[in-house]
This record gives structure tokens, sequence and C-alpha cells, in this order.
């Protein structure tokens, strides 16, 4: 549903019953082929399979599968070879912006060093960082973004002079006010640092674009499911449909609101809700600012004093 190439490896074919292996390829096939995939499976044998694989794989149309064995080493040589051939996903995808501008850096994790201080952990989304550079961080339990400044930079555990967009870094941070104090509890999943320019603000409501991929029953207003976007994990709920009653491969606009906290979020960023088996995939087409809420609320205030006229 998300659109990310992958392929499959089949492991310890040596040791396999022929009658198993057969049985666990028909199953994979049939996976791969079905409609929630759509994708042509193909078993690499030769060199010329796996180049073809290899710039293809990106189409999301086709799914290599190697069957290895590191007893044997059957296959294994194949298998190296296809992944050094495989593009950097960075390059093409939309995820990662270029190098050259406004940092955004997502973060995943946070720790509590000694003689270090608070120390980041994450993806630089766009954007170079540096040490001594300022950002906003947030937002925070409060809703807000506050100023910050990077100290030190770690990529792939080695001491770095920056981090650039497209690579996993670890950040030293500390307050810009030197009377302000920072610790782990005021983090919270979905933070992330932003350059000062970008004028970051804490949204509640957005709309989406969905695509109900699975529901057992209906989808009604007042629903609430736990959303996936880049570092965000929050339950959400519907404040809108673009009509009564949503079903299975239903689609249409949706505006969903957070339930906890606001969160930096923007259009055209990818969502994922999920609620057991339930799953809804969607694209974010507008975000309500401040002024956009005011709107949504005085809209929201005049359709009660109409219903209440009305009755």
């Amino acid at each position: 549903a998300l659109k990310i190439p992958f392929f499959v490896v089949l492991t310890k074919v040596d040791m396999c019953p022929e009658n198993i292996f057969k049985e666990t390829m028909e199953t994979l096939m049939k996976i791969l082929k079905s409609g929630g995939c759509n994708r042509k499976p193909i078993v690499v044998k030769t060199d010329e399979d796996l180049v073809t694989c290899a710039g293809a794989l990106a189409t999301d149309r086709i799914c290599p599968i190697f069957t290895v064995s590191s007893v044997t080493g059957e296959n294994i040589d194949k298998l190296s070879k296809f992944i050094s051939l495989l593009d950097n996903r960075n390059e093409t995808n939309k995820f990662i912006k270029s190098a050259d501008e406004p940092v955004q850096f997502d973060i995943n994790e946070n720790f509590m060093v000694s003689g270090v201080g608070v120390v980041v952990s994450g993806v630089v989304r766009a954007g170079t960082i540096k040490p001594n550079g300022h950002f906003l961080l947030g937002p925070d339990k409060a809703n807000t973004f506050r100023h910050v400044q990077v100290r030190t930079i770690h990529v792939n555990r080695v001491a770095a002079e920056e981090a650039h967009s497209g690579q996993y870094a670890c950040l030293a941070i500390k307050p810009l006010n030197k009377k302000d104090a920072l610790s782990r509890e005021e983090f919270r999943k979905g933070m992330v640092m932003i350059d000062p320019v970008l004028k970051p603000e804490p949204i509640w409501d957005f709309d989406a674009e969905t695509v109900i991929l699975h529901h057992a029953t209906t989808i009604k207003e007042g629903y609430q499911a736990v959303v996936h976007c880049g570092v965000i994990r929050q339950a959400v709920t519907i404040e809108e449909l673009p009509k009564d009653l949503l079903r299975t491969g239903d689609k249409g606009i949706v505006r969903f609101k957070f339930l906890y906290n606001a969160e930096y979020v923007k259009p055209g960023l990818t969502i994922l809700l999920r609620e057991g088996r339930t799953k809804i995939l969607g694209v974010i087409t507008k975000v309500y600012d401040s002024v956009e809420r005011k709107k949504l609320a005085d809209q929201k205030l005049e359709e009660k004093k109409e219903d209440k006229h009305n009755k």
C-alpha cells in the first residue's frame, strides 16, 4: 500500500524437505499475485535475471525471490550482487529532500548521556546540519516549539562535521536559552527539529484523501484509530466524512483530528491508519493552522445555531 519496493529471500534451502519447499513457494506465489500485493514473482536463477530485477524493482510491479543457503553458499553471491546493483532510494524517494533545503530532522529516539546531556537520533529529511546550528524543537507536550542549539554530531557512530539529508544521525543538543532546562521527559513521539525559516506551526486538524483498504463493517464520524505518518504515532478521530458511511474500497476526502497532541504535518505526506485489522491509507491534502482552525470553529458554531433555529 505504501509502494515500498521489496524482495523475498528463502533461507536454509539445504535442510528443507522438497515437499515443504514446494508448498512454501506455492503459498508465496499466491500471496504475491493476490490483489492486495499485485506483483509478479520472479525466482532469480541467472545473472541476467538479477540485473533485470534490480533495474525494475522500483516499479513496484515485480518481486524477486532468492533461494539461499548459508551452509552450502547457494545463491549467496547472486543475492550480494543484486543488493549492490540496487539504486539508493534517497535519490528517488519523495520522503528525502535536497541537502540545500531548510533543515528538517525527524526524531526517532532520545537519550541522556553522562557528561554530554540530551542526545537525539533520527533521519535528516532535508538540509544540512552543522554544529552550533539553531533550530526549533517540537511540538512538545505543551504543543509548542522551543529554540535549541546543536552541539556535536555523530554519523554512523563517528564524530562528523555535518549531517546531510538521507543520513541517520545522532545530535547532542541544548536549549538556546541558558535559563531553560531540557530533559528526556519533555520528548514525545512525533517531535522534529526544524529550521526557523520554515515557521512551523503545531497542527490539530487535517484533511486527507483516503482509501479504505480493509474494514470489517462500516466507518462513520467519531471513528478512532492510530495514525502513522513518518515518526508520528498518535490516535486520531474522524471529524467529517464525504458521506454518511465508508466501507472497504471506498475513497474520499476525510477530516481528521489528533486526540492528544498537535503535530507537525504538511500536505503531501502519506498516512496509514490502523485499528485491529482495519487499515486506511491516505495522503494529506490540507492542514488547518490557527487561522483555518478559527474559521472551522466559526463554521461549526454557525451550523449549531442554524440547527437550533430549525428545531
